[in-house]
């Protein structure tokens, strides 16, 4: 088992503790979900699970090895048996490749290059990352970097994983994937303690804890959880859409119009018409004309991320871009931005005189009040890559 044993931990110059008597125990074949308020300590529990902190006081062992353990083999075992994905996956990314980022570990076992290949196969498609095995991981969108850490973990096989709001850089899609890769893991015999604000992912989960300042002030079934709505009010958790509890579309519009500030509806009017003025009596723009983007085109492997968008923001307006998970989103922004230079066609920005600077301009732009609001969809591009034979690196 991986367990919590009157667990506190304080960080250093901090007043008080992060936690404070926390005991939790996360059997193989179950998933317990920890909730909580921001700083209620799910994080520092997260990085006690396999030694990457040290408790102040209580203990903390997965499978009866001990985190404080000093024995260099024992530590190793330890490491394997209890895998972590943290928030920010930037922090987890070592290699230069999709294939050599989730061989990482397995290679560090000095498994056979078959059982890695069979590995990391495995571990890009539970996370739908196939296809991918030859980018540069500084080349994937937000969501993609936490998919191929999550899949680095899945590759070393543990016993039991951590997981750390995995899903908070994820769309509905990624999302779904990564809850499924987590339900196969606990199919497969895994315990897994899953970090979350969601109570829609916490609803199948086995155990439910719920820490305030540093401690546990609910541990029960999710059901349990739901029925006391005292325990809802005071975490400030939204009711699950799978909740009974849960106000339907038209009942909570009505609540948000209630509650409405007299006058409201009639200031985001005069609002709208000033935006209106503003678009017809200005010429200034961002503007995006074809604007097309590759990531490693000057390495002669062109990754397409961007394919001619025209896009034309004004003054007063909002744009919304939408889209899966590695469609773009935010190439395109740092295009916009002038981060990002595109690969063809043009960024500019032109102010009301119709002179036109660098994208990069925009940032300093003054921002009016929005009025009128324009979606622009992304839509994800494809790429080719050759087998993973063809560049499994070689074994230490």
């Amino acid at each position: 088992m991986l367990v919590f044993d009157s667990v506190s931990y304080t960080y250093p110059g901090a007043p008080s503790p992060a936690l404070c008597d926390v005991s939790i125990a996360v059997a193989r074949g179950r998933r317990v979900c920890l909730l909580g308020p921001n700083g209620s300590g799910k994080s520092t529990l997260a990085l006690l699970a396999n030694g990457l902190l040290l408790p102040a006081a209580g203990a903390v062992s997965v499978e009866g090895i001990s985190t404080a353990e000093r024995d260099p083999a024992r530590r190793r075992a330890l490491r394997q048996l209890c895998g972590i994905v943290s928030q920010d996956p930037d922090s987890q990314i070592v290699a230069t490749s999709v294939f050599d980022e989730v061989a990482f570990g397995p290679q560090n076992l000095r498994l056979a290059p078959d059982d890695i290949r069979a590995r990391v196969a495995d571990a890009l498609a539970a996370v739908g990352l196939v296809g991918k095995e030859q980018r540069d991981p500084n080349t994937l969108s937000g969501g993609e970097k936490q998919r191929l850490v999550i899949a680095g973990v899945l590759a070393m096989r543990p016993s039991y994983v951590v997981f750390d709001e995995p899903t908070a850089m994820l769309d509905a899609r990624g999302r779904a994937e990564v809850l499924t890769a987590m339900s196969d893991l606990v199919r497969d015999g895994a315990g897994v303690l899953h970090v979350t604000h969601s109570l829609d992912e916490a609803f199948d989960a086995d155990e439910l804890v719920v820490l305030d300042d540093g401690g546990v002030v609910f541990a029960g079934g999710p059901d349990d959880f739901m029925r006391s709505p005292r325990l809802v009010a005071r975490f400030a958790v939204e009711a699950p859409v799978r909740s009974p509890l849960a106000p339907t579309r038209s009942a909570a519009a009505s609540a948000s119009a209630s509650s409405a500030r007299p006058g409201a509806q009639a200031r985001l009017g005069a609002q709208a018409r000033l935006g209106s003025q503003a678009r017809l009596g200005s010429q200034a723009a961002l503007v995006l004309e074809q604007a097309s983007y590759a990531y490693d085109a000057d390495a002669g492997c062109k990754h397409p991320a961007l394919g001619a968008v025209d896009l034309c923001v004004r003054p007063g307006s909002t744009t919304l871009v939408v889209g899966h998970t590695g469609s773009g989103k935010s190439t395109l922004l740092r295009v916009a931005a002038g981060l990002l230079a595109p690969t063809e066609g043009a960024a500019y920005v032109t102010d009301a005189e119709g002179f036109s600077a660098t994208a990069s301009a925009a940032a300093s732009s003054p921002s009016n009040s929005p009025s009128s609001t324009t979606t622009t969809t992304t839509s994800s591009s494809s790429s080719s890559s050759s087998s993973s034979s063809d560049y499994l690196s070689p074994l230490p």
